[in-house]
């Protein structure tokens, strides 16, 4: 529950929700090709889970099970899922090539 006091309520407009678990969120993944030719996805907003795929379609798909699985697991504990990062930090390492993307989901088809 977001909670402001009446003063910075009139001063600055604040977009104040509520996370709810019927609703559609987006997080920033970052996918990078490994030098065998596959995907790794990491969504650095949850914790900085990882996935992997042979192509680059399945290492997203891949992805969105996984954070999928993820807010299921944040709901079966009580809490409420993360909102996605405004910046997002991307290194190449050993890597050839990098991409980010945006990966949407649906909670309520996790949890149905």
């Amino acid at each position: 529950m977001c909670v402001h006091s009446a003063q910075s309520l009139c001063a600055i407009a604040v977009e104040c929700q509520e996370r709810r678990w019927d609703e559609v969120l987006s997080y920033t993944v970052v996918v990078k090709r490994v030098q065998d030719g596959r995907y790794t996805v990491t969504v650095p907003a949850l914790n900085g889970l990882a996935t992997e795929g042979d192509t680059l379609p399945q290492a997203l798909r891949m992805a969105e099970e996984a954070i999928l699985a993820y807010l299921e697991g944040l709901r079966a504990v009580g809490k409420q899922p993360p909102a996605d990062l405004e910046e997002v930090p991307v290194a190449l390492g050993d890597s050839p090539e990098a991409m980010v993307f945006k990966v949407t989901v649906e909670e309520a088809a996790a949890i149905a």
